[in-house]
């Protein structure tokens, strides 16, 4: 049934075309096939994606700068620094995946997550310096800054009261270092994919 319908409206665009229905066509010619469509739609939801993930980078900057008495190119700056000191001791950090993972990944070994820690420390302790302040005072405006984007994520509905709190504790604990404005994941730590 549908190879005739396809072969019935094929003809018709011929027959069309032949009798000067050019446009009928050309306008069959010019349309997107379900693939096309597809991967257009996949590209606009990544550059979609990566623009939403600058502006909440941007908005996260600022309200840590407000936090901290600072501008946000300071923040910036104090960022930069922060990770060039990282990377000039540990290398740059591996590169993020293309593709999602069709296998959860391997639990960290302790020197893997030693390393992590000593790299989440030199950060903090490089960028607090940048900026002029105590790593305590960094802890506590980028605490604040968390609890505010959580409140704004419960309110909206992406995540609960009960989630809010958990990566709250989680963060005080010290067991979440990477979800503070510092950076996702944490310098050299794996970022995750959104």
């Amino acid at each position: 049934m549908k190879k005739s319908l396809r072969n019935f409206v094929a003809g018709g665009v011929v027959a069309a075309s032949l009798l000067g229905g050019g446009a009928v066509a050309s306008a069959a010619t010019s349309s997107t096939t379900p693939t096309e469509s597809s991967s257009t739609a996949s590209t606009q939801r990544v550059e979609s994606t990566a623009a939403e993930r600058a502006a909440h980078k941007a908005e996260r900057t600022a309200a840590l700068a407000k936090a901290l008495g600072v501008s946000t190119d300071q923040v910036t700056a104090a960022q930069k620094a922060a990770r060039a000191a990282v990377d000039a001791k540990y290398g740059a950090p591996p590169a993020r995946p293309t593709t999602k993972p069709t296998t959860k990944p391997a639990e960290p070994t302790a020197a893997q997550k030693a390393e992590r820690q000593a790299r989440h420390d030199l950060f903090e302790k490089t960028f607090a310096e940048k900026l002029g302040v105590t790593t305590a005072q960094l802890d506590a405006a980028q605490l604040t800054v968390e609890k505010a984007h959580l409140a704004a994520a419960v309110k909206a509905g992406r995540i609960t009261q009960a989630e809010a709190d958990a990566r709250l504790t989680a963060i005080a604990n010290g067991e979440d270092p990477g979800h503070r404005p510092g950076g996702h994941g944490g310098p050299g730590g794996p970022r995750p994919t959104r």
